[in-house]
């Protein structure tokens, strides 16, 4: 880790916005007829849909555990605009875990997002 970086705890530059998460069954996905917003699953965006739940620029962690223990795709994805992730209330999903940054520490935000632009999301990261 650069000498000029501190290490804190997660907890402290972001948020956990899984309350704003509203549950979208397949079946109504597949009957909606106009779909423009992404539609963010585990292993990014995996369909469109007709409405959106966000609207701000947004880190996303990969919550899929096989892809986490694989890490044969991306795990982090940064998400803009208007859009809908993915949400299924079950035992299975009940622990997800989905990052938003704090406000108050958008230039960290910024730089790892230049960093992932310019970079990709294959080296390791330390904020």
């Amino acid at each position: 880790m650069p000498k000029h970086w501190k290490a804190v705890r997660l907890k402290f530059i972001a948020y956990n916005l899984n309350r704003r998460r509203i549950p979208l069954e397949e079946q109504v996905r597949r009957d909606m007829t106009v779909k423009k917003y992404d539609y963010y699953g585990a292993t990014g965006v995996i369909d469109k849909v007709e409405n959106y739940l966000f609207d701000e620029t947004t880190i996303l962690i990969a919550e899929d555990g096989a892809n986490l223990l694989s890490r044969n795709l991306q795990l982090i994805y940064i998400a803009t605009g208007k859009y809908y992730i993915f949400y299924e209330e079950d035992e299975k999903t009940k622990g997800i875990t989905t990052i938003f940054p704090r406000y108050h520490q958008r230039d960290c935000v910024r730089r790892l997002i230049a960093d992932v632009k310019q970079n990709g999301t294959e080296r390791e990261k330390t904020i």
